[in-house]
């Protein structure tokens, strides 16, 4: 699908809190693009993946006055540090996972299985699917990464064989995963497709 670029907007990020998914409800972390028509989808921008998740804005929570007053004086009190940092002390903004669209390779296939890497936050099941990198700085968790929130996991996911063996053999590898979590949502997040990147024999 080509849609002009002067007619949208691209790489656009939400830490969450903003915007779900249209489908699976299940709110959103990451990249996103809006187009002309003032709709959200997800990824940097129309070619980020073959198939578009449109996203859909959170409600607004309730305003509360008492709330207000402490978000405020939350600020104030962390604006006052920020002026009295000295020029050296300042530091960036810790990293954040973002969500990947991972494809495997031919040694992959040869093997017939490979590692699929994902995190979810503690607080909610909230899913993105990551890249190993990504996985090894939250799990060994470094420094520079705001890996508090967030749950590192990793899922072996076969790729060839029997249609209905590599199916099933997924299904029960998201299911056990969800048990070790102790959270729902993976299968919703996968939409219950366990035959992606599936193929029935080689490639010569």
């Amino acid at each position: 699908m080509y849609i002009p670029q002067n007619k949208i907007i691209t790489n656009l990020y939400t830490n969450g809190g903003e915007y779900s998914n249209k489908i699976t409800k299940i709110g959103y972390i990451g990249y996103y693009w809006k187009d002309y028509q003032g709709k959200f989808y997800e990824g940097k921008n129309p070619n980020s993946s073959t198939i578009t998740q449109e996203l859909i804005p959170l409600p607004l929570l309730p305003t509360n006055p008492s709330h207000n007053q402490l978000t405020t004086n939350t600020f104030s009190r962390t604006n006052s540090l920020y002026l009295s940092l000295k020029p050296g002390e300042l530091t960036s903004p810790l990293n954040l996972p973002s969500q990947t669209y991972p494809k495997p390779t031919e040694d992959d296939y040869k093997l017939g299985v490979f590692t699929r890497y994902f995190t979810v936050k503690h607080n909610q099941s909230t899913y993105l699917e990551i890249d190993k990198d990504t996985f090894d700085s939250l799990n060994s968790q470094k420094t520079d990464w705001n890996w508090q929130p967030y749950l590192p996991f990793s899922i072996p996911w076969t790729l060839i064989g029997e249609e209905k063996v590599v199916n099933q053999t997924n299904k029960e590898i998201v299911f056990l995963q969800e048990k070790r979590n102790k959270k729902l949502g993976l299968r919703e997040f996968l939409r219950f497709n366990y035959l992606k990147f599936y193929q029935t024999s080689l490639e010569s």
